[in-house]
C-alpha cells in the first residue's frame, strides 16, 4: 500500500519537475543552442562546397550568440542561397524532430514529452525572429531571387507560426492538466482505500478480539491487487 501511495508522489513530482526543468531547458535552446546550432549550419554548407572561411562566434545582451562569417571564396547564387537558408532550415528540421518526439511519447512518457516539446520550441524560437526581422538571412535571400517587394510574405508565415505554437501549447497543457488530475485522483482513491483496509481491519480485531480472520487477510489481499493494477 504505501509502496503504491510511494509511486503515486513520485509520479506527481516528476510531472512538476519536468515543467521546470523543460522550461529551464527551452531557455537554455532559444538563447544559446539553436543560434550556435544556425551558425554551425552555414558553416557546414560552406565546408561542403569546399569554401574556406573566418568564423568569429559574438555575444551581446541584445542580440545573444551569433556569429560573424567571412567567406574567402566565391559562391554562385543557388549557393549562396543555400548557404544563407541553412541556419534557419536546420533549426525548423531539429524543432519539427523534437516536437514530433514529444507528441509521440506523450503517453508512454510524460516527462520525456515535456522535455522534447520545450526544446523543440526552443529551436523553432531562432527562424521565428527571423520571420519578423528587417533585415537577415531570410531577407537577404528574397533579395537575391528579386522578391524583395514580397518581404511582407516572413511576417505572415511569423503570425501562422506563433499561431500553430499557441495552438500546441494549449493542447499540450490541456493534455499535462489531464494527466496531473488523473494521477491525483488515483492517488486519493488509493488513500480512501487505504482508510477502508484500516477500518475493516479494526472491526475483524473489535469482533474476534484477534488480528482478523483468514477471510479477512484474504480480503486484503485481493483489494489491494485489484487496485495496484489500475493504479
Amino acid at each position: 500500500m504505501e509502496g503504491i501511495l510511494k509511486l503515486g508522489r513520485k509520479r506527481k513530482a516528476k510531472h512538476y519537475s519536468s515543467n521546470f526543468v523543460g522550461l529551464l531547458l527551452f531557455l537554455l535552446v532559444a538563447v544559446i543552442i539553436a543560434p550556435l546550432i544556425h551558425e554551425y549550419f552555414h558553416a557546414l554548407v560552406l565546408a561542403f562546397y569546399g569554401c574556406e572561411y573566418n568564423f568569429v562566434l559574438n555575444f551581446t545582451p541584445e542580440s545573444g550568440f551569433f556569429a560573424t562569417i567571412k567567406t574567402l571564396c566565391a559562391l554562385n547564387k543557388e549557393q549562396t542561397i543555400l548557404y544563407l537558408g541553412a541556419g534557419v532550415m536546420g533549426n525548423i528540421i531539429l524543432s519539427a524532430m523534437f516536437i514530433t518526439g514529444g507528441w509521440l511519447t506523450r503517453k508512454e512518457n510524460i516527462f520525456l514529452s515535456n522535455l522534447l516539446t520545450y526544446s523543440g520550441f526552443g529551436f523553432l524560437s531562432d527562424p521565428m525572429f527571423y520571420m519578423f526581422a528587417n533585415k537577415g538571412d531570410l531577407v537577404n535571400i528574397l533579395n537575391l531571387l528579386g522578391c524583395s517587394e514580397r518581404i511582407w510574405l516572413l511576417p505572415l508565415i511569423g503570425v501562422l507560426l506563433v499561431l500553430f505554437v499557441f495552438a500546441y501549447i494549449w493542447f499540450h497543457v490541456e493534455y499535462n492538466m489531464k494527466c496531473y488530475y488523473r494521477m491525483l485522483k488515483n492517488v486519493n482513491k488509493i488513500k480512501k482505500f487505504k482508510n477502508e483496509v484500516y477500518e475493516h481491519y479494526l472491526e475483524n480485531v473489535k469482533s474476534f478480539g484477534s488480528f482478523g480472520t483468514h477471510e479477512s487477510f484474504y480480503f486484503l489481499e485481493d483489494n489491494l491487487y485489484s487496485r495496484r493494477n489500475k493504479y
